[in-house]
């Protein structure tokens, strides 16, 4: 095979989904929930959200989107 399908091939191929929701953080830790915090986007890997709150790294959270 020839050096550039190669390194086609070698690229992952991630799923992204863009979201705009506004939703609602409850903290398994503190026992608080965190109101309109805004999720951003989907992906293999996760999500990601922006939040006005301070959060600890590694804090555990309950989030509650809007389809369930």
């Amino acid at each position: 095979m020839g050096k550039k399908l190669m390194s086609i091939m070698r690229k992952r191929t991630v799923m992204r989904i863009n979201v705009n929701w506004l939703v609602d953080m409850e903290s398994l830790n503190k026992k608080q929930t965190i109101s309109n915090v805004k999720v951003l986007t989907f992906s293999s890997g996760g999500l990601s959200f922006k939040c006005k709150e301070k959060i600890k790294v590694g804090e555990s959270f309950i989030i509650h989107l809007p389809f369930y």
